[in-house]
């Protein structure tokens, strides 16, 4: 009998110790899913971000085409809302910065985001613009 009553102690002690733990472990799982998909969108971005300096290199570029570039490449990948700033915007100096802010929410791909609420994957890139060695001109090359 003293047995059996141990027992059933000792079992709700268990319950009492998973019902502690559950929550840690569920914490650290997410936290790295979050990290994981973090690092995935920052690494797709600096990509983007340099064919889209390369693309905003070239003088058969527009403003207009550049930005739905980056929009097109980033959304194909799973990452529809972006902010791609031109610096400067006209594209008419010798250097181009390209910046490509990612909103790490719910609409990237984030399912409910605890760690990362808020926070904003940055990527940028300066080139110079190119100039063909033949005529002095900007290169006309094109970049799909």
């Amino acid at each position: 009998m003293r047995q059996r009553h141990a027992a059933r102690l000792r079992q709700g002690a268990t319950a009492v110790e998973f019902a502690m733990t559950v929550p840690i472990l569920l914490m650290l799982v997410f936290g790295f899913i979050e990290m994981t998909r973090m690092y995935n969108i920052s690494g797709l971005t600096r990509n983007v971000v340099f064919l889209t300096a390369r693309k905003a290199s070239l003088s058969s570029s527009t403003p207009e085409e550049v930005v739905a570039f980056a929009n097109r490449r980033l959304n194909a990948l799973g990452i529809p809302s972006v902010n791609v700033v031109l610096d400067p915007p006209s594209l008419d100096a010798s250097e181009i910065t390209v910046r490509i802010d990612v909103p790490l929410d719910t609409s990237n791909g984030f399912l409910a985001p605890w760690f990362v609420t808020g926070k904003t994957v940055s990527q940028s890139m300066t080139r110079e613009r190119e100039i063909s060695s033949r005529s002095g001109n900007l290169a006309d090359v094109a970049v799909n």
